[in-house]
């Protein structure tokens, strides 16, 4: 068996700390005022910047991505949670040292940019500006203005979010302005995407899945439970929480799940051990799980090689370009699947009691990989 290298111990220490500790996060944070929701966004552009500013120093186009894994991660270690979007932590984050060290930026300024970015966030001050937001609707789309911030919404998407909808009517076209101010200010290609409509409709009817372990108001099958990234926000469109801290109650009594998680080695391997841990409980339980094909990475090893993978072939492996997600666009390019340019793996795991309450045929394996390839 081979030595993990640092990195990869260095993951492990991570998603072992995020599995014992982030069930004791209080995520009771208050709807924020939407002049709150706007100014963190623009902060949020400044750092994107600022990240790609500081990193022309080493390479002539770097990747503005860089900034929203930073986010992600450095979020996922944010223990104390004191804001629902910024991490106010400045623990070393493993993910963007991996990736500037590969390119030579020196440690020290690894650490400088870290500190930099940290320095905004604690001195960040939300201007204050009346809470006025404009709707129009035009060509099939909504668009819902605050002061020079403007976002577009399908007439679908606007009635899903309706239909989801948890409080006071007056209230809102505010609560989806702040929602997608929120998903916004981290929008990336492939971080809030999703598994094709036919598919989850699949996995829920066949395989009884009743919740997505990780999905937003936007991509989540309305039809069934999910957990989400931003409680805050999210809650009112249905949220059950934040998967990380909610997974205890929600694996207590058994159940079918679907995990489409981001694409982040630390939120995968977290997810990767909770799901190998949880699997020894004396209730039924099954995991469909999708993630990349990296076959190095441990998340993927220790989902393959786990004694509860029921596949005979341990997985299911498409090719980049002969699959699709469901573009994170989706709000307002609504039904655009996107061909997937990179390979993509299914994994599904079973305890003994789960395999006798949610049962896998060639049949509903077939029809997965039919509708994965739509």
């Amino acid at each position: 068996m081979n030595t993990p290298s640092i990195h990869e111990r260095n993951i492990i220490d991570i998603a072992l700390n995020v599995a014992e500790r982030s069930i004791d996060i209080i995520y009771n944070h208050p709807e924020e005022p939407t002049y709150v929701h706007v100014s963190k966004k623009l902060l949020v552009d400044n750092i994107k910047r600022y990240f790609v500013s500081y990193l022309k120093r080493y390479i002539e186009n770097p990747d503005f991505l860089i900034s929203i894994r930073w986010f992600y991660t450095q979020k996922l270690l944010d223990f104390n949670n004191i804001d629902p979007l910024l991490p106010y932590n400045n623990d070393d984050n493993e993910g963007l040292y991996y990736e500037l060290e590969k390119i030579n930026v020196p440690i020290n300024e690894i650490k400088l940019l870290a500190d930099n970015v940290h320095n905004m966030i604690i001195n960040f001050d939300p201007k204050f500006k009346d809470d006025i937001i404009k709707i129009a609707y035009e060509n099939n789309l909504f668009t819902l203005r605050f002061d020079n911030i403007e976002f577009k919404l399908t007439q679908a998407s606007y009635k899903k979010l309706k239909l989801l909808y948890i409080g006071n009517p007056d209230d809102m076209i505010k609560h989806i302005f702040n929602l997608l101010c929120r998903y916004e200010s981290l929008s990336s290609p492939g971080y809030h995407a999703s598994i094709p409509d036919d598919m989850a409709k699949l996995l829920r009817d066949e395989l009884q899945v009743s919740h997505q372990l990780f999905a937003s108001p936007f991509n989540c099958d309305h039809m069934i439970s999910y957990t989400s990234a931003y409680p805050d926000t999210d809650k009112l469109f249905g949220s059950k929480g934040n998967f990380f801290q909610m997974y205890p109650q929600l694996f207590e009594h058994g159940g079918s799940f679907e995990a489409n998680p981001p694409f982040l080695e630390e939120h995968m391997a977290a997810l990767s051990i909770i799901i190998e841990r949880s699997l020894d409980k004396a209730v039924p339980l099954s995991f469909f799980v999708v993630y990349p094909s990296w076959t190095d990475a441990y998340s993927y090893r220790l989902l393959l090689n786990s004694r509860y993978n029921i596949l005979s072939n341990k997985v299911l492996n498409f090719e980049g370009g002969d699959h699709s997600y469901i573009q994170s666009s989706q709000y307002w390019i609504r039904g655009m699947n996107r061909k997937s340019n990179s390979r993509s793996s299914i994994f599904i795991l079973q305890n003994e009691l789960g395999k006798s309450k949610y049962k896998i045929t060639e049949l509903l394996l077939k029809k997965i990989i039919d509708t994965f390839r739509q």
